[in-house]
This record gives C-alpha cells, structure tokens and sequence, in this order.
C-alpha cells in the first residue's frame, strides 16, 4: 500500500490522500444524517451509503485498492435504490445518482488508479461510458420539457378560470390563468385595491433574513399566503380583510433566512358540506412539520 503511493507520479498519491479525506468529510455528514433520519422513520440509505463513503475514504488513504472498490459498489447500490424509489423519473434521479456519480469519476481516472495500485482502465471501456452518458443525456432531453396541454377542467385540483387553486395553477404546472378581466387593454390603468400587513420580523436568535416569496392561492373568494415563518393567514379576496391567521411557532433559531413559497389545497370529494376539513390548506415549515388546518377556519385538522 505504502509502496503504491509513494510511486505514484507528480504528486499524484498527495491529490488522492485529498480526495479520500472529502470522501470521509461527506461519509460523516451522510452517517449523522442518515442516522437522524432514522430516528424520524425514514430511509436507512443515507446510513449505509454514508459509512460506504468513509471506509472507502480511509481506504483509499492507505493506498488500497479496495477503497476503489467498495466506492464502486456503493455507485451500483445507490443506483438499483434510486430505480427502485423513482423509476425512470429522470428529474427524480439526478439529485440521487449525479453527485456520487461525478465524484467517483476521480477514481477512474488514470492517475488515481496508479496511485492505489490499479491498472488503467481500456480506451473501449472509456467510449462505452461516454456512448452510455450521450445515451442518458438525450433520454433526458427528450422526457424533461413535458408540458400540460388541453383546455382547462373543473375536476377536483385542476386550473379553474378564476381561481388559482396549485402554486403552478394547474397540477401540471402551467402558471397560466384563463382569467381575461385584466388584458393589454386595462392592464394601465389598475390601482391597488387593497394592502394586508403580515407583520413579519426577525426572532431574537432566528433568521435574520426573511425572503417572502409566497405565491397566494385563490379559492373562491378566499386567499391563502404564508409567511417566511410559516404563519399561514386566509384572506377574504375583495377586501383583503383577515379571515383566520395561524401560527405554528416555528423555531428557526440559527437558521441563516427563512422562506415559505406558498401553501397546498385540499377538498376532500366525498366530505359533507360544512364538515370538518372538508377543505384543507397544507404546509411544511422549517422546522420540518407538516401542518394541515381547516380551510374554512384555520383550525387544525386531526
């Protein structure tokens, strides 16, 4: 092992001594977070992946070869899990299996496999690769801009002409209203019809930067915002007057900016009228609940 490094040339053993201490770096956070995540019932992946990265990562400081190696394995696990949560959703795939992918690049490369040992790899194996990466990326060119086509419905969740019921509008994510009171015609000579304050401010030892970006949903004549912290409010549409305001006291203490982008809505299909969260507004807060209230009243649901 030790011979294997120091024989490797210009330097390369320091880069790949660089290399296996990222490795153990990223191993560790995937281990503390797929241990963490375990505790809230979520995947055991991260957990093994993460401590396959580190072994590897110390591997491969030694000079063995079997850091390669188990590195490899990981890259072949990660992808038969990633085929086996999203399928060939390709836009599903790429945060799982791009970055361990690009980041075992390094270790195909001709200088690293000198410098654990390893006999570079045939010119055939590298044009198979890139023949398999053009393959891939043109499959993805061709199934990511899928866009919704048709005339607008009435069914449950679909874009209604005056309504924006989806933070896209439509559940295909047009960002299109069929709505034609404002056009080119009128669209000057608009005022504002009315103004609602969320009083949103910094906590002492929370966020210091508060990015409101919500992106209103209209039901009927009720609107539905949140702010950076989370406070969900409903508003009556023409006034602007406050219908229900809720506020989940999130913790956001040592968190750099908080951020809420809008909320989601619900109507049960089935639910008597009047019911109990017959109709819902849902959000997730960043301090990692999902929250679902009465729509109608701001109270949460069971």
């Amino acid at each position: 092992m030790i011979k294997a490094l120091y024989e490797a040339e210009g330097g390369t053993s320091v880069l790949l001594r660089v290399y296996a201490v990222l490795l153990v770096a990223i191993g560790a956070v995937l281990v503390y977070g797929g241990g963490s995540l375990i505790l809230l019932g979520g995947s055991f992946y991260y957990l093994l992946a993460g401590a396959a990265v580190l072994v590897s990562g110390v591997l491969l400081w030694r000079g063995s070869r079997r850091g390669a190696q188990l590195y490899g394995l990981m890259l072949v696990a990660t992808l038969l899990w990633a085929l086996w949560e999203s399928g060939f959703n390709g836009w599903a795939l790429v945060p799982r299996v791009v970055a361990p992918a690009v980041l075992g690049l390094w270790l195909l490369a001709p200088w690293s496999r000198r410098a654990y040992g390893a006999k570079p790899i045939a010119r055939s194996w590298w044009i198979g690769g890139a023949a398999a990466l053009v393959a891939l990326f043109g499959y993805g060119a061709l199934t990511a801009n899928r866009f919704e086509t048709g005339s607008p419905v009435t069914a449950a969740g679909a874009a209604v002409a005056d309504e924006w019921r989806s933070w896209g509008n439509s559940p295909g994510g047009t960002r299109y209203s069929p709505a034609d009171q404002i056009n080119t015609g009128n669209v000057a000579k608009l005022a504002v019809a009315w103004t609602y304050a969320t009083n949103a401010t910094p906590k002492p030892g929370g966020a210091a930067a508060l990015a409101f970006e919500t992106v209103p949903l209209k039901i009927e004549n009720r609107l539905y915002i949140c702010t950076p912290q989370n406070v969900i409010a409903s508003l009556d549409a023409v006034s602007g007057k406050q219908i229900w305001r809720h506020d989940p006291e999130v913790n956001d203490q040592g968190l750099a900016f908080a951020n809420c982008r809008g909320v989601a809505y619900y109507k049960a299909p089935d639910a008597a009228p009047g019911s109990a969260c017959a109709e819902r507004v849902y959000t997730t807060t960043i301090d990692a609940r999902v929250i679902a209230l009465d729509a109608l009243t701001g109270k949460p649901c069971q």
